[in-house]
């Protein structure tokens, strides 16, 4: 796995505009919310993941990429937001803001393959997630349900 990865208060107006959202066109290969470059097939049809009792399960993220933070070393970072994604659609997390917790669970100088195992799961779920924003340093959550629109 490489530093970039995959993964909402409102702010002002000039905030929004550095804000990072990626187009990925469906018939390109897409860096996906599974941590790891799949084909549009399988971003389609989830990224698959086998459980202890050997049976399939699918596992979708929240459309939030995520990589080593810049100003926190250690911290994990948003990187971008895939465009329809519930991560973009809440309109609360931004480009910098550092993840701190999921479901209650602190993933605050975790790895990023730490992260995925934890923000990852079945599509339709719903996980709540506790940031730090970048431009203020306040602590905010939301709770989204994971999946892609289009992708699962």
């Amino acid at each position: 796995m490489g530093a970039d990865q995959s993964c909402c208060s409102k702010r002002s107006e000039s905030k929004m505009q550095s804000r990072s959202i990626s187009k990925v066109p469906k018939d390109d290969v897409l860096s996906a919310v599974a941590f790891r470059t799949i084909s549009k097939e399988e971003a389609r049809g989830a990224v698959k993941a086998a459980p202890e009792n050997g049976t399939k399960a699918e596992k979708v993220g929240i459309g939030a990429y995520f990589q080593k933070s810049k100003s926190d070393p250690n911290g994990l970072a948003v990187k971008s937001l895939l465009t329809g994604s519930p991560a973009q659609k809440c309109d609360k997390i931004f480009v910098g803001d550092i993840i701190l917790e999921v479901d209650g669970g602190n993933v605050y100088g975790k790895k990023l393959a730490e992260l995925a195992e934890v923000l990852l799961g079945p599509p339709g779920s719903k996980v709540k997630l506790l940031f730090r924003s970048e431009s203020t340093g306040d602590k905010y959550t939301v709770v989204l349900e994971r999946g892609i629109p289009g992708y699962n």
